[in-house]
């Protein structure tokens, strides 16, 4: 936590250093027109790089263009990484820190996830989903990344591709098709994609402007991996969400506490003894409630409270 906090101290001193010239003038459209956002810092492995994205709006084709850049830790030197990607996001070095992986669309409009060699090259496409790439993690040992990504639309054959209804879900007011469910996939540095996990059931989503779903947490020895699971494909559905564990090899999920709700954010402890997660207090998920850190066993088992002494009146949302 403290190594982000850092980062984000360091590339706001970069992005909004004031000039001389800045300092004379009053706000204004034209200033305004400058400004730009910088987000998503990460730490080399060695600490000596920040990989972050800086986004800047287009007033011609009314968009927010975001591009790839490193600063240098030492010299606060700034470099480009990407150009004209126009849509970059969640950068993560390699645990080796001999690459930077990072989401951006395909030629055919596909977010994947792509490979940019840090000793100089083109960056090469990762994935091959035929869906979005939604988010993605490492796996420990560097050799492949585990991926959330929606399942695709069920073909209609027949009569039935002549059919447009849809059925109206709790949520369609503001959407404009239905959502399908997300699951895991594991894409090896050089190889086939294989699925994970399948069924009616989905990864946790959450569409903006809402905060990030939980993300994919691999066990130390990359066998399993811990996520968040709801029921149905909707977003924001923090009343039924819960901590699942899959075995990466078989395909078997188990439950890492029993609950069926208010659970998210799982991350697996270094010695891999244990799954952090966040929880409200005492699971109880009333207006004001105050989210804890709880720890649980990965076989499964009740969750304890770690946070409990903090009387936090803020709550935690993410473990860091």
């Amino acid at each position: 936590m403290l190594r982000r906090l850092v980062a984000l101290a360091l590339l706001f001193a970069i992005a909004f250093a004031p000039s001389a010239r800045a300092q004379s003038q009053r706000f204004s459209l034209d200033l305004a027109r400058q400004l730009v956002g910088v987000s998503g810092p990460r730490f080399s492995p060695d600490g000596k790089t920040i990989a972050f994205t800086v986004s800047r709006p287009n007033y011609t084709d009314d968009r927010t263009e975001t591009e790839l850049y490193a600063v240098d830790v030492a010299t606060g030197h700034v470099r480009q990484l990407t150009f004209e990607r126009r849509s970059v996001s969640e950068p993560h070095f390699a645990p080796d820190g001999k690459s930077l992986a990072f989401l951006a669309p395909d030629t055919s409009g596909k977010t994947q996830v792509w490979l940019m060699p840090m000793g100089g090259g083109d960056a090469r496409r990762l994935t091959h989903s035929k869906t979005d790439v939604a988010h993605y993690s490492w796996r420990p040992d560097g050799g492949a990344v585990a991926y959330a990504t929606e399942d695709e639309e069920t073909k209609k054959e027949g009569e039935a591709k002549n059919i447009a209804t849809v059925d109206m879900g709790d949520q369609d007011i503001f959407l404009r098709s239905a959502i399908r469910p997300q699951h895991i996939w594991i894409q090896p540095l050089e190889g086939e994609a294989k699925r994970v996990t399948s069924g009616t059931w989905s990864l946790e989503l959450v569409l903006p402007p809402g905060s990030p779903p939980s993300h994919l947490s691999w066990s130390p020895d990359g066998k399993q991996i811990a996520f968040a699971r709801v029921p149905v494909p909707q977003t924001g559905r923090f009343d039924s969400v819960s901590v699942q564990v899959v075995d990466v090899a078989s395909g078997a999920i188990h439950s890492l506490t029993g609950a069926s709700r208010f659970n998210n954010n799982p991350e697996w402890a270094p010695d891999g003894k244990s799954i952090l997660y966040v929880q409200p207090r005492d699971g109880r998920g009333d207006l004001g409630w105050t989210n804890e850190i709880y720890v649980a066993p990965p076989a499964g088992g009740e969750g304890k409270s770690l946070t409990r002494a903090l009387e936090n009146a803020a709550g935690v949302t993410k473990i860091p």
